[in-house]
């Protein structure tokens, strides 16, 4: 079904409404709880079997990125995130400083060198810094998981 119920969002708001400001939305077709407060965000993310992804929204990620950790919910994400928990141990996270370190050095590099390229003068130079990271982010996605950079 997705979401939470009609009586769970009573449980839920009830809970949230002393920790919070919480917005409850009903919708013709589901209700929502929407609230920003650090406690009760935090209360959602351990309650996971409580608070499912809407059926829209993991149908959504489903399409664009497949059935992956983002999409599943109960016992199938439990045995995706077992699976995954190992490779963002501390060891394998240390290992990975260096890459990451390197690649930041590149990216500076790259920024000075469309900097110095610029005749832009004394008006300075605009760079579009999400297409950058996002590009260095594949980069050492691609060099730590495949041994492959993306360019």
């Amino acid at each position: 079904m997705g979401g939470v119920s009609k009586s769970g969002a009573l449980v839920q708001y009830v809970f949230m409404s002393t920790h919070c400001e919480v917005h409850l939305i009903c919708l013709q077709w589901d209700d929502r709880l929407l609230t920003l407060d650090p406690i009760s965000l935090s209360h959602v993310l351990k309650n996971s079997t409580i608070y499912e992804k809407p059926w829209q929204s993991r149908r959504l990620i489903t399409k664009l990125i497949g059935c992956g950790m983002l999409a599943a919910e109960g016992d199938m994400h439990k045995r995706q995130r077992r699976v995954a928990t190992s490779a963002f141990g501390v060891q394998n996270m240390k290992a990975l400083v260096p890459l990451v370190w390197g690649k930041g050095n590149e990216l500076k590099d790259r920024w000075l060198g469309v900097i110095k390229e610029s005749e832009c003068g004394d008006k300075g130079v605009r760079l579009d810094v999400c297409h950058w990271i996002s590009r260095a982010t594949f980069d050492v996605i691609g060099l730590a998981g495949m041994w492959s950079g993306f360019g």
